[in-house]
C-alpha cells in the first residue's frame, strides 16, 4: 500500500505540472528535485510515525492492545525499523524497498 500510495500521488503531482502558475519559474529540473525532497521528508516522517506509535505520551492503540507476550517485540521492531528508515540513503529510500525494510524488521524482532 505504501507503494500505491506514492505511485498515486506522483501521478496525479506530473499530471497537474503543466498548470502550475508560473512555469517559467517552476521549470521541469524543480519538479524532480521536488518529488525527490517529499520522497525524502515523507520516509523520514515514517521514521518518527513509527517511534511516536511505540514511545509517545499518548501510545496508540497499535501496541498497547497488543498480547504481552508479543507487544515487547513489536515495540521493539517498530523503533528498529524507525532507525533503520533514517538511515537509509537516497534512491535506497523507494516506498517498496521501505516495505520490504519494515517486513524484515518486524519479522526478526518478534518475541513469539
Amino acid at each position: 500500500m505504501i507503494q500505491e500510495t506514492w505511485d498515486g500521488f506522483e501521478h496525479e503531482f506530473r499530471a497537474r505540472w503543466p498548470d502550475r502558475l508560473d512555469p517559467r519559474v517552476w521549470r521541469e529540473p524543480f519538479l524532480e528535485q521536488l518529488l525527490a525532497t517529499w520522497n525524502e521528508e515523507s520516509r523520514l516522517f515514517a521514521a518518527a510515525e513509527l517511534s511516536r506509535r511505540a514511545i509517545g505520551a499518548a501510545k496508540t492503540k497499535d501496541i498497547e492492545t497488543l498480547p504481552e507476550d508479543i507487544r515487547e517485540g513489536a515495540a521493539r521492531g517498530l523503533l528498529l525499523a524507525a532507525r533503520r528508515f533514517a538511515r537509509v540513503l537516497g534512491a535506497g529510500g523507494t516506498p517498496h524497498n521501505l516495505a520490504t525494510l519494515a517486513s524484515d524488521t518486524l519479522r526478526e524482532s518478534r518475541t513469539t
